[in-house]
Formats: structure tokens, sequence, C-alpha cells
């Protein structure tokens, strides 16, 4: 059996979230925008401001989401967030599928011509 190796807690920098929610809200970063971008990409302006301080770091369930919101793909903003992930073997996990069945020809020799005008039939 495979093993596959999981940093047990990954944690993800708000800056790249702020600049792309910043560039769809069409807003800068300005104060006075700043709980619409919290409505936007769906937190509390609290969890915003601490983000933007760089006070706190989103677990992936919370960079999951927000990228969602944003219309991307977790690895759209981090790139490099699965790099930590090892894989060992894993194609020797794979069942081997059963050998398909070879279908019959009007070729084979047990076949004579008759069978074959009969069957078209």
């Amino acid at each position: 059996m495979s093993n596959i190796t999981v940093s047990p807690k990954r944690r993800y920098d708000p800056s790249p979230i702020i600049r792309i929610a910043a560039q769809q809200c069409r807003k800068g970063l300005d104060p006075a925008t700043h709980q619409e971008m919290a409505d936007f990409l769906g937190v509390h302006l609290k969890t915003l401001t601490r983000w933007m301080r760089g006070e706190h770091l989103l677990t992936e369930e919370v960079a999951d989401r927000v990228t969602l919101k944003l219309g991307l793909h977790l690895l759209n903003v981090w790139p490099n967030a699965y790099d930590d992930v090892e894989f060992d073997d894993i194609d020797d996990d794979w069942p081997t599928p059963p050998e398909a069945p070879t279908p019959p020809t009007f070729l084979d020799d047990e076949l004579n011509i008759r069978d074959v005008f009969l069957a078209a039939l």
C-alpha cells in the first residue's frame, strides 16, 4: 500500500487573496472599502483586517473557500501548496484491469460464408 504523507496543518499567506479581491472589487486598499471586500470574500471585517496586518495565516479550509469565492482554485493562488505531498509507489495499488474478451469476427475459421450471410439478416 502507498504511503501518502501530507502536512497536518497547512497555512497560507493571505496577501495574494487581498490583492486579487481588491482587483476584483475594483477598489483599492482604501479603508473605506474594507467592509465591501470582506463582504465580497464572505468574512468578517475583523478577519480581513487581521489578514491585512499579517496577524493570521489562512487555514486550508478557509483558503479553499475564499479562493472559490474569487472564482479560482487554491492552486491558482498558491501554486506550490501541495509540494510537500509525497507519493510512494502509488501505481502499485491500482488493481490490474481484467483482460477484455476478443470480439468474434466473421473471419474466424469456424464460420462459413452461409453463417456470415445469415448473421447479416
